[in-house]
């Protein structure tokens, strides 16, 4: 979908009717973080997207939500080289870094402002590369290839003082598409395991 041409979706269809969604930045944000400490359940999920009232059948629900979080984008076929993907960013430990790079780049201030999920990640995957938040991203994920043994050296201080730390057992990097995939495969089988235990 092409939001330049199309209102931002407040609502999403669950059960062949179409229900409200949480469209704030803050949801997307929860639910990210939830995934990466290991908390994320379908019921989670549920609540932050629909609050109290989850709409039926709930699973239909889930894919909705896991839907309005990837922007109403599929996911990227990409084959498994074996590779540990570099996490390049998480929402606590970068909460600083990204809203300075906001008033920065946009002058929007997160603290106040509403900003729909589809256009906070546009915003944030497009910040320049001289804000703070992208200056974390290219420590974390920049190749060291071709420099030399002191550029090396200033480099891998730069990107020791930008790590993040360890935080459960996922493993992920600004590739939102990447991260959402692995995200909609441990919902479904949270709510398979949920629905067994039913």
């Amino acid at each position: 979908m092409n939001f330049l041409t199309k209102d931002l979706p407040e609502l999403v269809k669950v059960g062949g009717r179409l229900v409200r969604i949480d469209t704030d930045f803050r949801a997307g944000i929860r639910l990210e973080l939830m995934s990466l400490d290991d908390k994320l359940t379908a019921e989670c999920l549920l609540t932050n997207y629909y609050g109290s009232r989850w709409p039926e059948p709930y699973d239909e629900a889930i894919k909705a939500a896991i839907w309005f979080y990837r922007c109403g984008k599929e996911p990227e076929k990409k084959e498994d080289d074996g590779k540990q993907i570099r996490r390049s960013y998480d929402f606590e430990f970068d909460a600083e870094a990204i809203y300075t790079s906001f008033q920065q780049a946009y002058q929007i201030n997160l603290l106040v402002d509403d900003l729909h999920w589809w256009e906070f990640r546009a915003l944030l995957i497009d910040l320049p590369d001289e804000t703070p938040f992208m200056k974390r991203v290219y420590y974390r994920t920049c190749k060291t290839t071709g420099m030399t043994q002191k550029q090396k050296k200033a480099f891998n201080e730069c990107r020791k003082r930008y790590a993040l730390p360890e935080r459960g057992a996922i493993d992920h990097k600004l590739t939102l598409l990447e991260r959402d995939e692995k995200m909609k495969h441990y919902v479904e089988r949270r709510l398979k395991e949920a629905n067994e235990k039913g």
